[in-house]
């Protein structure tokens, strides 16, 4: 497992390794099948939705909340409140990802295939007493 600590200018880019290189293995496996099918759970303004859209080709991939200034025809947005089950059957996606969300609801991982990949990232909010500062 990979630690990365937010304050440091090279957090964003280690992550978007981490995830380019899952998205490169999964696709590599799949793209006999016609390509994988990505979840973003809480995207956001969708920028790491249109990353990795325009990145890989043969990638669907849906969001659950809406971003209005995306049109790309293999990019889907749906907005759904994520306590709840969201409206997808089981085993419907190849990679699901997850960032920054207080609350997870894991039951939503339900729509994951088996033997593929999740990936959640979190902020690291443990906080260590360096000692007293006098």
């Amino acid at each position: 497992m990979h630690h990365y600590n937010v304050l440091h200018d090279s957090f964003k880019k280690k992550a978007a390794h981490l995830t380019l290189n899952l998205l490169k293995s999964q696709r590599n496996d799949n793209t006999r099948n016609g390509g994988i099918k990505v979840l973003d759970i809480g995207c956001g303004k969708g920028i790491w939705i249109l990353d990795m859209t325009n990145t890989f080709i043969g990638i669907a991939i849906l969001s659950i909340f809406p971003n209005e200034n995306s049109h790309l025809s293999n990019t889907g947005f749906i907005q759904c409140n994520l306590i709840n089950e969201i409206p997808f059957p089981d085993s419907a996606f190849d990679f699901v990802f997850e960032r920054f969300i207080v609350y997870s609801n894991f039951s939503n991982f339900n729509v994951l295939k088996p033997g593929d990949y999740l990936e959640i990232m979190e902020y690291n909010v443990n906080y260590y007493n360096p000692g007293p500062i006098t």
